[in-house]
């Protein structure tokens, strides 16, 4: 049982390892890029849905 809980975490160690050396640390001008002097310099707007979502409510005609 023991043997398999190291097992396990040396598995883990070197899964974060691998995953850990893979990622890319931002520089500190890389901000700078996005931003202009007047504030942030917004090239394209768009809204993606993700999602449809419906509502249904029932009219009641009081006039009958």
């Amino acid at each position: 049982m023991l043997t398999a809980v190291i097992i396990a975490v040396v598995i883990a160690l070197i899964v974060c390892a691998v995953l850990w050396s893979g990622m890319k640390m931002s520089t500190p001008g890389t901000a700078d890029s996005y931003a202009s002097g007047n504030g942030i310099a917004v090239s394209a707007k768009y809204d993606r849905f993700t999602h449809r979502t419906q509502s249904r409510v029932r009219i009641n005609d009081s006039s009958k």
